[in-house]
């Protein structure tokens, strides 16, 4: 018994002393992605002033081989691919068109691959080249040269930015490529735009405004099956009240784009919109507002002299915890109708999206300055409206305990309890035992006097 019960204990405290440790580590890993206070400053982080065109994309100045060929590429964090139109391509609406023959560096194998661009198959052929962005550059870089004409808005193609967790032999990021030729510190990029300043792409890592108020700076995780830049977006809330319980569950991933001004979400959410959002305006009537098809697209417009947007709700999105804030006069634009009357565009609009995912664009990501971290797989928000929601949420990319007092509290209360479990059983079983021997002694006793007792009868 005394060994059965020795091997127990010990047995008990091992479990005891690895569950410690495993809540530890769970504790101190993701409290150190809740708060990046560590992040490595970076010696040549370099700011390129980005055009705005229309309020719709930005364009980025390239130059591109030897002797430099310029051209002015749409930024696209939603794609890897960098491409500008070839010289071959006929009828086509670029400005500028890349001539691999007029350059020294240019290497030219031969390969042609189809890849999906705008909705559009589209059939380019890989060079290699010296690529320039402002101060940063690397030689060799695989970008594609097509022929078939894709209306850009005056731009000569695409700079690709965006995430993928699929390793290609080639390798078409020039992110990656410039973070391995050492042209950049850390594989990090981040935008900051909004209606009063100029866009900006800060290249090679996180900004010092940033890391010196880091607990002003939020994350999510990338799903890392997608290859875009992405998060979860949990729950959805309406109204200028940051209450959870009022919160209505989407579970939706959404990608973040910069090529659309507006909000995509997928086709059968029109009715989930109408009834959770339009139906909060106080006194809302069908006439307000109305569901206009175009094409493959629904929008939803409201009359002017009926829908003030003074007293339109605004509107809350919660990813990883985090309630991030939506002004009403950045969910609708004031357009014209051919019989001139005045409507407001819900900056939110219906379609086919891949896999039913929600497309974030611009009426999202300039409310924040926004961190691409490729190194760490996240997407980073800084500065803004938003609330802390985590504790309803309880997110897996959230501390499992929300605050560090009630984790010391929970991990010494446990030690107490199973020490004090350990020394509860000790007792019993010393207190056991000596009832044993006790009965044992007055059983022994009780025969004595029995013996003792029949002899007296015998004389």
């Amino acid at each position: 018994m005394d060994y059965y019960h020795k091997k127990y204990n010990l047995s008990t405290i091992k479990f005891i002393i690895k569950l410690i440790l495993i809540i530890a580590k769970i504790t101190y890993t993701t409290n150190l992605n809740k708060y990046p206070d560590s992040l490595t400053k970076s010696e040549n982080l370099n700011t390129i002033d980005l055009r705005d065109i229309d309020n719709d994309c930005f364009a980025v100045s390239v130059s591109i081989g030897y002797p430099p060929q310029k051209f002015q590429l749409q930024l696209d964090i939603s794609s890897e691919y960098t491409w500008v139109g070839g010289k071959h391509c006929e009828y086509c609406s670029f400005e500028n068109l890349y001539d691999e023959t007029a350059s020294q560096t240019a290497i030219k194998p031969n390969v042609f691959i189809n890849f999906e661009e705008f909705k559009t198959q589209i059939k380019g052929e890989i060079i290699f080249d010296f690529i320039n962005i402002k101060i940063f550059s690397a030689n060799s870089v695989a970008f594609f040269i097509v022929t078939d004409d894709i209306y850009l808005d005056g731009l000569d193609g695409v700079l690709g930015l965006g995430y993928t967790s699929v390793k290609s032999e080639i390798g078409f990021s020039i992110l990656d490529r410039l973070f391995l030729t050492n042209q950049i510190q850390r594989n990090i990029f981040s935008l900051k735009y909004s209606e009063a300043s100029a866009p900006k792409l800060l290249m090679g890592g996180v900004p010092n405004e940033i890391e010196n108020d880091a607990k002003n700076f939020t994350v999510c995780n990338v799903d890392k099956t997608v290859n875009n830049w992405n998060c979860k977006i949990s729950h959805l809330l309406v109204g200028t009240n940051v209450n959870f319980y009022k919160a209505i569950a989407i579970n939706k991933s959404a990608m973040f784009s910069t090529t659309i001004n507006l909000i995509n979400v997928p086709i059968d959410n029109i009715t989930f919109f109408m009834q959770n959002y339009f139906q909060t305006y106080p006194g809302y009537s069908i006439d307000f507002c109305k569901v206009k098809p175009e094409g493959q697209k629904f929008f939803i417009i409201c009359n002017m002299d009926l829908f003030d947007l003074n007293k339109a709700p605004p509107m809350h999105l919660i990813l990883n915890g985090y309630a991030y804030y939506i002004s009403p006069f950045d969910l609708f634009e004031e357009i014209f109708t051919e019989s001139y009357i005045r409507y407001y565009l819900f900056k939110i609009v219906f379609k086919h999206t891949p896999n039913g995912q929600w497309i974030l664009g611009h009426s999202f990501m300039r409310q924040y300055h926004i961190v691409f971290d490729k190194e760490k797989g996240q997407v980073g928000f800084y500065s803004g409206i938003k609330a802390d929601l985590s504790k309803f949420t309880r997110d897996s990319t959230e501390s499992v305990c929300f605050y560090n007092y009630f984790c010391y509290f929970f991990l010494v209360s446990l030690v107490l309890v199973s020490m004090g479990y350990i020394i509860y059983n000790k007792k019993k079983e010393e207190n056991l035992i000596a009832n044993a021997l006790l009965e044992q002694k007055l059983q022994s006793k009780e025969v004595d006097f029995k013996k003792a007792v029949s002899f007296s009868d015998k004389r």
